[in-house]
């Protein structure tokens, strides 16, 4: 059974120096030419460069960015059900040097083949196309009548679509057949599909039942491990009351007893969470009416401010507090102020000073001021009062600044296309004038669930025009009804026009107003600095590259989608 079901890491991999592991056939190449390609096999002094191909993508790294230890040589896929579709070529007369848009979501027929409009230098063209190997991870696609084929992964065809293929590639009459099915719908992840083929086939083989148990068990614990690791994902984006419905529906007959367990444990989690802040609102009341009424004066605007601050994503700065409550040894006030110190600098600035708590509040009140203004004026008046408050330090506003809320509103252009249950708002902003000369608009898909207190990562999407924002957010994170892998994972998604912003005007225009846009999201949501990945396809992508090497220090990453370097931005 473990042969059978045996996962494609025990193939080819590489890891990189930053934790990211990659599967497929591995090699090494002395540059990125065709006469560089060839495999190195002897030893050379070339700075050699690892490529390693999964069949659907291919990556390049430099040599020193692998874990040399790391590289396990091998085949993609080696253990994976695979079928070879036989397609008829014709003569191929022709080969595209550049490729345009092509319509992917057209549906191969029950022989695999399809025909598609290619978009080529001399126009549209219709190529027709064939599957000729069919994996659970990837399809292999060839042109039937030009040199032309790629790979597609099979998490972008339809349920309907793998199943004709997998019917005209087996035979209903061989049990061997329809196991086979079987076993490939699970390596793809389509757990339901090979739950009612795994019925089918034991009702036309009774003889199949005692393989079907160890089937249905791994097609369970796959689902289990699939659906965990989703709410995890969905946790860490903050998604905190979608993660607490899904884990609540888990059925304990349809996952293993280990994935069941973990789903009890994310739900007592959130209730002791949700017990907690209970418990900690009552007792700020209570304990503030053990102060003398100067005190009350100045705790009580502080403790409205913390309740419309309090949520799942800060009830914890609150355990210190939490854990005094049953010390008899200390006195309202210094719980308070460890309450209210805890909140605005985290533990490693507690007082028992309630004055010296409620210093750090006028600190926080301070930065907070300082950072919601636009003109260099106002901004250096604030800083400088700031400066001059007892207590400012570097590591006391470091750690304020970590934990404050965004300084200005969002206020939208319009109304905001509001989101389902799993899935966020899309707006549109405009950027504050900051470094550019003017204001422009840009849009914005937020992830489920956003709340003031969140901390997002931010993928930045240029675009070439402003008509393509929407099909750009579309693309990358999904729509309102239907979130995508940047909602998913929590980003906030801005699109923003970046070809057209310079409008003849200075080279530098253009930067400054995609500079612009990200700050202005700064300024109204909790960006994390360390997770901003900038992306863009075809001239967008050019402007991407120009924008991360001209600033490299501003991204996480960037992705360009056949980028062409360029000077016009």
């Amino acid at each position: 059974m473990a042969a059978l079901l045996a996962s494609p890491s025990e193939a080819g991999s590489l890891q990189t120096r930053s934790g990211v592991l990659l599967e497929g056939e591995p090699s090494r190449q002395a540059a990125l030419t065709l006469e560089g390609t060839r495999r190195i096999t002897s030893p050379t002094t070339v700075r050699y460069i690892w490529s390693i191909d999964d069949g659907l993508r291919r990556y390049y790294l430099p040599a020193r960015q692998v874990v040399g230890d790391s590289v396990v040589e091998g085949v993609a896929g080696a253990f994976l059900q695979t079928y070879d579709v036989p397609q008829r070529q014709r003569s191929r007369t022709f080969t595209p040097s550049v490729v345009g848009n092509v319509d992917q979501s057209v549906e191969f027929d029950e022989a695999g083949q399809r025909v598609v409009a290619l978009g080529t230098k001399l126009g549209s063209r219709d190529v027709p196309q064939g599957v000729t190997e069919l994996r659970p991870d990837w399809l292999r696609v060839e042109s039937l009548d030009i040199d032309w084929e790629y790979g597609l992964s099979t998490r972008l065809r339809t349920d309907d679509e793998l199943l004709r293929l997998l019917h005209s590639l087996t035979d209903e009459a061989v049990a061997a057949d329809r196991m086979s099915r079987v076993k490939f719908l699970i390596q793809a992840d389509r757990l339901e599909l090979a739950r009612a083929e795994l019925d089918a086939a034991v009702e036309a083989f009774p003889e199949l039942a005692a393989r079907a148990e160890a089937f249905r068990a791994e097609a369970d614990r796959s689902y289990g491990q699939q659906a965990m690791a989703e709410l995890q994902r969905r946790q860490r984006a903050g998604q905190h009351a979608l993660v607490r419905r899904l884990a609540a529906a888990f059925d304990p007959d349809r996952v293993s007893a280990d994935t069941f367990g973990q789903s009890l444990d994310l739900l007592e989690n959130y209730d002791r969470l949700f017990e907690m802040s209970q418990r900690v609102r009552l007792e700020l009341e209570m304990l503030e009416g053990d102060l003398s009424p100067e005190q009350r004066a100045q705790v009580a605007p502080l403790r409205r401010e913390l309740l419309s601050e309090l949520n799942i994503d800060t009830i914890e700065r609150l355990g210190p507090f939490d854990e005094t409550l049953q010390d008899a040894g200390l006195a309202a006030d210094e719980k308070l102020a460890i309450a209210y110190s805890a909140f605005v600098a985290g533990e490693a600035h507690l007082q028992t000073d309630l004055r010296e708590a409620v210093r750090l509040w006028a600190l926080r009140h301070a930065i907070a001021e300082t950072l919601a203004h636009d003109d260099r004026y106002n901004v250096e008046q604030s800083a400088a009062r700031a400066d001059g408050l007892e207590g400012m330090t570097v590591p006391v506003a470091l750690a304020i600044v970590r934990r404050l809320p965004p300084p200005r509103p969002i206020t939208p252009l319009e109304p905001p296309e509001n989101g389902s249950p799993l899935a966020g708002r899309r707006l549109s902003l405009a950027t504050d004038v900051l470094h550019a000369e003017r204001s422009v608009p840009f849009r914005v898909q937020e992830p489920p669930e956003v709340r003031a207190t969140g901390l997002y990562r931010l993928l930045v999407v240029l675009c070439s025009n402003p008509s393509q924002t929407e099909a750009a957010l579309d693309f990358w994170a999904g729509s309102p009804k239907s979130p995508g892998h940047a909602q998913r994972h929590g980003f906030l998604t801005l699109a923003i026009a970046a070809d057209e912003l310079a409008d003849g005007s200075r080279p530098g225009d253009a930067r400054d107003l995609v500079l612009d846009a990200i700050r202005t999201l700064k300024r109204r949501y909790r960006i994390d600095s360390d997770h901003v990945v900038l992306a863009g396809h075809a001239a967008a992508g050019g402007a991407a590259l120009d924008l991360a090497l001209s600033r490299p220090f501003d991204w996480s990453g960037v992705v360009s989608v056949c980028g062409v370097m360029d000077e016009s931005l």
